[in-house]
């Protein structure tokens, strides 16, 4: 079954009439979906497999590696851990944006020195340890490496941790 079946019509209409149904006969459905979702969760990171179908670029209660060579898509980690390795990146013919997203996780991002970068992170009670050393556990932090020119191709990344951990580091 896919996943697109928790975004119908079919299954949030289903939900509203069962928990309707239940408030008239008092059946605590409440509390037995919370459990029923909970032990789903349990069994799934127990066995080490995904919760359900995720995109390639996204680790969801997994350790995942990432390689991006060409215009990179957004990289996601929730709950899980993972390398993303931006050191391949192409930028002969113009500038190329990535974006990384940490939620309930841990990443690292690989970067190549000799790549004009531009770096922004946005951090929510998290530890993003960037290139020069400094930590942000709370607000917004703009790097810039000392190849950087603002009319020339560069890596722009964008970066955004939220109750993760996160690191930048030269490869």
């Amino acid at each position: 079954m896919k996943m697109n079946f928790l975004f119908s019509s079919i299954f949030w209409g289903s939900v509203l009439i069962i928990l309707g149904l239940s408030f008239i006969i008092r059946i605590p459905v409440f509390r037995i979906l919370f459990a029923m979702i909970l032990i789903y969760i349990g069994v799934k990171v127990l066995i080490g497999k995904p919760l359900c179908k995720i995109e390639k670029n996204t680790a969801v209660f997994s350790e995942s590696k990432f390689c991006a060579s060409s215009s990179p898509n957004g990289h996601n980690i929730i709950f899980g851990n993972g390398t993303i390795d931006l050191s391949n990146i192409d930028i002969k013919d113009n500038s190329v944006t990535a974006k990384v997203n940490v939620v309930f996780g841990a990443g690292t991002i690989k970067l190549n020195p000799k790549i004009p970068t531009e770096i922004s992170v946005n951090s929510a009670f998290a530890r993003s340890k960037m290139l020069d050393g400094n930590i942000i556990p709370f607000g917004e932090y703009n790097y810039k490496s000392e190849n950087f020119k603002d009319n020339e191709n560069h890596l722009n990344l964008q970066v955004n941790v939220v109750f993760g951990n996160m690191e930048l580091v030269k490869n």
